[in-house]
């Protein structure tokens, strides 16, 4: 378990809570072992985690009122997967390319931003 307290600049010390998600799509078949690809990913995240620290915790006022990244008790970002292969939205998607506007934040993210 990572335990740190990392002070955010004058830039971080906003009021207002946002999120930065990152959507990744991958081509799959019926028969791509999902286990795999999820397996692949933590283990990618867990190797960041190693080398970055920060992008495992959380955003919060200390003790003193001052924002700050904090360990949240895990090693590595937190992955959301969403199988999403056989839904009319990802067939759309594909077929038009993946154009940003088609990118439905209700649909593909845990969080609204």
């Amino acid at each position: 378990m990572l335990d740190y307290e990392y002070y955010l600049d004058v830039f971080g010390q906003h009021t207002a809570q946002i999120y930065t998600q990152i959507c990744l799509c991958f081509p799959a078949t019926a028969t791509t072992p999902h286990e795999d690809i999820v397996s692949t990913l933590n283990n990618g995240l867990h190797r960041l985690a190693m080398a970055f620290p920060w992008t495992t915790g959380n955003v919060s006022k200390n003790y003193q009122g001052v924002f700050t990244i904090t360990a949240r008790g895990s090693t590595s970002p937190r992955v959301v997967v969403k199988d999403l292969l056989s839904t009319t939205a990802m067939r759309s998607m594909r077929q038009s390319d993946y154009p940003i506007s088609s990118l439905d934040e209700e649909l593909l993210c845990p969080v609204r931003t």
